[in-house]
């Protein structure tokens, strides 16, 4: 059996917004990683699963992470997204948020290490 990789997921619950086309909705943000988010699934839910969208979650009044992310896996009130892309920008929030919440470097850098390596 191989091994799975999991990057360190925290929970961080916030308002975020889901785009896709011209379709956009405001959803729960229940949990992200380096590889993706995890968000409540709108009631008007109607995206077509096998296009992308784009992902915005505000940190404050500067800062926000921006993602480009395909739909992983959806049930019946969460929608699971991988990460796909993501700008320089986000990626330092999102590095530095991460960081803040796992309380470790070194299992933050493996996260790192495995996202740009392999």
């Amino acid at each position: 059996m191989s091994e799975r990789r999991r990057f360190q997921r925290i929970p961080f619950v916030t308002e975020a917004e889901l785009q896709q086309g011209q379709q956009q909705w405001l959803v729960e943000l229940h949990d992200l990683s380096l590889r993706g988010v995890l968000v409540s699934r709108p009631a008007d839910w109607s995206a077509q699963p096998e296009a992308r969208c784009r992902v915005r979650i505000p940190l404050g009044v500067d800062a926000e992470v921006v993602m480009t992310v395909s739909l992983a896996h959806q049930e019946a009130d969460w929608l699971g997204f991988h990460c796909d892309e993501i700008d320089l920008d986000s990626i330092t929030h999102l590095r530095r948020l991460l960081e803040l919440n796992i309380g470790s470097s070194s299992l933050l850098e493996r996260d790192l290490a495995a996202l740009l390596y392999g």
